[in-house]
């Protein structure tokens, strides 16, 4: 006889108790906030998931999924995701980190932005385009690892934005001196404009290095927008 084949869409705890959405026809999480509400159906608050596991049936995570989980603390995605949405972790605010699979070659716009405790990101080898705003205001994204495979970078994917917040104020500070990016493709990625990478805090320029491959410095240095650094200096090789 064939064994049956079952698998939970999500199992997530919040407050100290694990609960699950088990499987149906689709392979996507968080249609028509499918997670939202399911959590308030289990009697629990969005405000209290603390981490969640996408099962292996899950292709692609829905726009808005997760956004405004705020003590989401832990993600781990299977090697089956390939699309997340747009806005899929906004505003997870206390997010400690993102592993992303090789399976992804989607990432929408929004989809990590304002993730404020996130300090590095891989981006998979699948994934061409970083969309606008994907990882903007992460203010404590310190390393950011771009594949052979970009070809764009949407307008301010890694832009940091002024706050009143003093705490936030001095984290982003303390990022924009100690960020580094690399970049494994050979051809300079298309650029919207020269923001992308930029900081729009007062009196704070982003002056981190940009790492290249060696045989395209001159290349990035003198590609449109990539050109338009505040200094070009800042295109290096790669160590």
């Amino acid at each position: 006889e064939a064994i049956p084949y079952s698998c939970s869409k999500l199992v997530y705890t919040a407050d100290g108790n694990t609960y699950s959405i088990d499987c149906d026809n689709t392979t996507v999480l968080g249609e028509n906030y499918e997670v939202t509400r399911n959590i308030s159906n289990n009697g629990t608050r969005v405000s209290a998931v603390t981490d969640a596991t996408i099962g292996t049936c899950v292709e692609s995570i829905y726009p808005n999924t997760f956004n405004r989980f705020t003590n989401l603390s832990s993600v781990t995605l299977t090697e089956n995701v390939t699309t997340i949405g747009a806005g899929a972790f906004d505003q997870c605010y206390n997010l400690l980190g993102i592993t992303l699979p090789q399976s992804v070659t989607t990432i929408g716009e929004h989809a990590f932005e304002t993730c404020t405790h996130i300090s590095a990101v891989t981006i998979p080898n699948g994934v061409s385009r970083i969309e606008t705003e994907a990882f903007q205001d992460c203010n404590r994204l310190k390393t950011i690892i771009l594949p052979s495979t970009i070809t764009s970078i949407g307008q301010y994917a890694f832009t940091i934005q002024d706050t009143t917040d003093t705490t936030e104020k001095a984290a982003k500070k303390d990022t924009l001196s100690g960020r580094s990016v690399y970049i494994y493709a050979t051809t300079p990625p298309a650029l919207s404009q020269a923001d992308v990478f930029e900081s729009n805090v007062p009196n704070v320029q982003a002056t981190y290095p940009i790492y290249v491959p060696p045989q395209s410095v001159e290349a990035y240095r003198t590609a449109e927008h990539w050109k338009d650094l505040n200094d070009v200096t800042r295109i290096q090789a790669m160590p």
